[in-house]
């Protein structure tokens, strides 16, 4: 899909805006919801799950479309790309958002109030507060105030952390598989991939995040902060490419079809 001007301009929706709302809940203390803590968990791990997917997919759109300009001699304004990913997201989200509460035959309304029940619980923040950080990371939403930190986030610390970040991920996938073959599984068995790629997209951030906070004592908002901060930064983006492009061989060498 080409990045248009037109595109970029596009307001975003009510539906847009609801879809993103529920990642920033405000107290409301006369919805009830009939929700389990272990639902909303669930739910906003499924939601993680297919906005991946989305994620995945956007950033593949803009590659293309970016290799294209470049053949032409163009290139892809970031102002662009941020507005872009920005509006994708949200759409993404809200119909993701929309399929998933239909299933579950409850509301947005509902939704709201039972992450504002359960925010007290670990479990249930912890699954809310990934996909926030992935809708703050891909669509480059920033605070208001600056994390504490950021002004000494240089490049080169930014792309030691993003080094070691991106190769958790292949620790994580490589314990992962460890442990299936373990059990006899075959990777390469449709069922069996699937079922740890799945077990991959549920553990891998998180991981990651444990990772980059027990080496360099860097919070994810503060690395996702970082990033944003050198996202023009062309030593970054080829290093952000290498990384993926080993994480995606590293895969292939363990059986996984990707």
């Amino acid at each position: 899909m080409a990045i248009s001007a037109k595109t970029c301009a596009i307001t975003a929706t009510v539906g847009f805006a609801a879809a993103v709302a529920v990642l920033y809940i405000t107290k409301d203390d006369k919805i009830e919801t009939t929700l389990t803590g272990k639902e909303v968990k669930k739910l906003f791990d499924e939601l993680f799950m297919q906005m991946q997917k989305c994620v995945a997919a956007r950033a593949k759109e803009v590659q293309t479309q970016a290799a294209m300009l470049a053949q032409q001699g163009g290139t892809i304004p970031p102002k662009a790309i941020k507005a872009f990913f920005k509006q994708s997201f949200q759409t993404d989200l809200a119909g993701v958002s929309k399929a998933a509460y239909d299933e579950m035959g409850v509301t947005e309304v509902e939704v709201e109030a039972a992450v504002k029940l359960y925010e007290d619980e670990e479990d249930v923040a912890k699954s809310v507060k990934r996909l926030r950080d992935l809708y703050m990371n891909f669509a480059g939403e920033e605070d208001e105030k600056p994390l504490e930190g950021l002004e000494e986030f240089d490049l080169a610390k930014a792309m030691e952390v993003a080094d070691c970040y991106m190769d958790s991920f292949i620790e994580t996938m490589a314990s992962i598989v460890a442990s299936v073959k373990s059990q006899g599984q075959d990777v390469s068995d449709p069922a069996v991939n699937q079922s740890v790629m799945m077990a991959f997209q549920k553990m891998a951030s998180d991981k990651a995040d444990e990772k980059i906070m027990k080496t360099f004592g860097i919070s994810t908002e503060l690395f996702q902060a970082g990033l944003q901060k050198h996202q023009e930064s062309k030593e970054m983006g080829m290093l952000m490419q290498q990384k993926q492009m080993m994480q995606q061989q590293a895969f292939m060498q363990m059986g996984l079809k990707l």
